[in-house]
């Protein structure tokens, strides 16, 4: 969805200061398009896009030289290097760790899987901070950077960019147009202690001594008066000499626009004091004079071809490197330029803390934990046993005891463990880089490799493959959701002993996840998934082709908002209304490939999440942005009564139901089992 709207920007234009020289001598194209993220580390240029990481040696930056690069099977949102460590965020497939002790050969050491999307990064001492976008800020243990360890989340606005200095850590928050700061010095004692209110859409910034640097995009937000959309596009300068009381400086406004599609914009200090570098998206690189930081005046505006963005940039001594979406990786001279200043000063100390997301006495359910610390994403039935995937913790296969009480029946030590499916006797296992894993359930549940798919998930060498859930819709096909492309179905094939999986056809459409599709087919073997761009119908009758599937426009969801299989064959999905300044929230039903609701339940504020229905008269939600589970009677539908809702302490996942009871896969609190 690249929805153009180009606004005329007359009615704020900002003023161009008059500069004694020129701002941008000469720009230069130093490597091809597909570079989205840089940073810099002494004399190295670390220039990250999607499946790769280029390493160039600056020493003269005016002849930057190539000295290696190295694969990974993600794509760089942002990146950090830092003592020997480059840390990428690739939101959907995680954080990816390299070694960088010697430049010329950047090696892989890991990768560890965040909450949700893995958006901001930053490091400080051997911390880890992820901006995990609606979930909001994740500390991480990065010790043994083989093996990185979750600490605690933090539920912010929604995280986008994070920037830890001197004990504190700054998270940029997109949405709601703020910057949340927490003290971050005891990492066993996190303490939010502050958000301040921009004027615009949140996400870039730059610590730099006591000054804060805030880029902000989009649209108005909290005080700032609106015009019209796009009119939220500028940077701000804080003072943080107290970071639990900011200081409002000042604001430089930059052009209105409005392009959704790449929404991020990022602010650079230089080091000489006195200039301000920011990417601003497809309003391209403005150079910004804060010699009297109080009136901030525009050097230099720099654009980018129709529709390109700028996405990331990083500072040298004269030159500004420049990333461009569908250009490349610019070196752009200015004597402006200066590397940006950054002294992490205090360190944060006690990375042996974990948070403990405990299950009240109270609660409806009670929580079985992995040993291995991980994030419960998945469960399936087999039997009497549930197979669970932990993330990194692996997977896990859990039994109820005589008294009712779940307990560890074996263990399967596998790097990171997703998504989980039942076929037949196969267990299929998203194990992310690794590919799906194929196991034969064997007696007493025991776990043989069939095979490991990677591949053949998508015969595309350039494509994503990556598998992140699973889900068996039908007979005939197996869907992996890789996150970073959608879905790829695949054709199931050959015998009981040699099965095959061949790939038909990959379809996304927004973010995935791994929540918006249907677990199972509706009648006609058509495969439901809710996107906000409309209600898509997917045809999985055929072994042979999966045609393009249906989208119908008029039905929209959000991202609190789902589908599951139903009743009679239909679709159920949660839906949310706005009528006014009222909301309302309700079950749908949709007959098979049909583009008008059928029925509407009655409204109920705990409807709105992800639904499971359990093949009677119960239905399961699960908010992942809003942490809590409900659970309805749907035995009168469409009068619907809400038997229980209960806020969670971490983030659950859709959920399913097993000898009549709910169960949650709900991240590090655990797997959720009704009492």
């Amino acid at each position: 969805m690249k929805k153009l709207i180009l606004i005329c920007a007359l009615l704020v234009a900002p003023v161009l200061a008059l500069a004694s020289e020129p701002v941008i001598t000469k720009v230069s194209k130093i490597l091809p398009k597909g570079i989205s993220a840089v940073c810099i580390e002494g004399q190295y240029l670390y220039a990250g896009g999607k499946g790769v990481v280029n390493v160039l040696d600056i020493t003269d930056p005016k002849a930057p030289k190539e000295l290696g690069s190295v694969k990974f099977p993600g794509g760089a949102r942002q990146m950090v290097a830092y003592n020997g460590k480059l840390y990428v965020s690739a939101r959907e497939s995680g954080v990816w760790i390299f070694d960088i002790s010697n430049p010329a050969e950047p090696a892989l050491l890991s990768r560890f899987d965040g909450v949700e999307l893995s958006t901001g990064i930053d490091a400080a001492g051997d911390a880890i901070f992820v901006g995990e976008r609606m979930t909001g800020v994740e500390f991480v243990d990065g010790r043994n950077p083989s093996k990185a360890e979750h600490i605690q989340i933090i539920k912010t606005p929604e995280s986008q960019t994070v920037f830890y200095s001197n004990g504190y850590l700054y998270s940029g928050e997109w949405h709601s147009g703020q910057v949340t700061i927490f003290d971050a010095r005891d990492l066993g004692n996190i303490q939010m202690v502050k958000q301040i209110n921009l004027q615009g859409f949140g996400d870039g910034l730059w610590v730099s001594g006591n000054r804060l640097y805030a880029s902000t995009g989009h649209h108005h937000r909290n005080s700032a008066k609106k015009l019209q959309d796009g009119d939220g596009h500028g940077v701000e300068i804080w003072d943080v000499s107290n970071p639990e009381e900011p200081v409002f400086i000042s604001r430089c406004e930059f052009d209105i626009f409005y392009i959704s599609g790449i929404d991020y914009w990022l602010p650079r200090p230089s080091g000489d004091g006195k200039t301000l570098f920011c990417g601003d998206v497809f309003n391209g690189l403005y150079v910004v004079d804060i010699t009297d930081e109080t009136q901030p005046k525009i050097l230099e505006r720099w654009t980018p071809g129709e529709k390109h963005a700028v996405t990331s940039l990083a500072l040298a001594d004269g030159v500004a490197f420049v990333a461009v979406s569908g250009e490349g990786l610019y070196a752009m001279e200015s004597p402006l330029s200066k590397p940006s200043p950054r002294d992490r000063g205090v360190l944060p100390t006690n990375l042996d803390a974990r948070y403990t997301y405990e299950t009240p006495a109270e609660s409806a359910f009670q929580a079985w934990v992995p040993e291995r610390r991980g994030a419960v994403k998945s469960a399936v039935v087999y039997k009497d046993a549930l197979f669970v995937g932990c993330g990194d913790g692996g997977l896990y296969t859990v039994k109820m005891d005589r008294h009712g009480k779940p307990y560890t029946y074996d263990h399967l030590d596998l790097p990171f463990a997703g998504g989980v499916a039942v076929k037949g006797d196969l267990l299929l296992v998203a194990q992310g880089e690794a590919g799906m894993g194929v196991y034969r359930i064997g007696k007493k549940h025991k776990l043989t490799l069939v095979k490991m798919v990677k591949e053949g998930l998508n015969p595309d060498k350039e494509a994503n493959q990556f598998s992140y859930w699973i889900s068996v819709p039908n007979d005939k096909y197996v869907a992996n959701g890789c996150r970073t492309g959608g879905y790829q179905f695949l054709a199931v094939g050959g015998t009981d002993e040699e099965p095959t999986f061949t790939f038909q056809r990959q379809y996304s459409l927004n973010l995935n996840y791994n929540r918006y599709i249907s677990e199972k087919v509706c009648d006609g073997d058509l495969l439901p998934y809710a996107t906000r761009s409309g209600l898509v119908w997917i045809d999985l009758s055929s072994p042979e082709k999966v045609d393009n599937p249906v989208v119908h426009k008029n039905i929209k969801n959000g991202l609190t908002e789902g589908c599951t299989y139903f009743k009679d064959g239909n679709v159920l999905l949660t839906r949310h209304e706005r009528e006014g300044k009222k909301h309302y929230f309700f079950f749908a039903t949709v007959k098979p490939g049909d583009s008008e609701i059928a029925e509407r339940s009655n409204d109920n504020r705990a409807f709105e999440g992800i639904p499971r229905w359990d093949g009677g008269d119960k239905v399961l939600v699960c908010n992942f942005v809003h942490k809590w589970v409900s659970k309805a009677d749907v035995s009168g539908f469409p009068s619907c009564n809400l038997e229980f809702q209960e806020k969670t302490e971490a983030y659950p996942e859709p959920g399913l139901f097993w000898n009549g009871k709910c169960v949650v896969p709900c991240g590090y609190q655990g797997l959720l089992i009704e009492k």
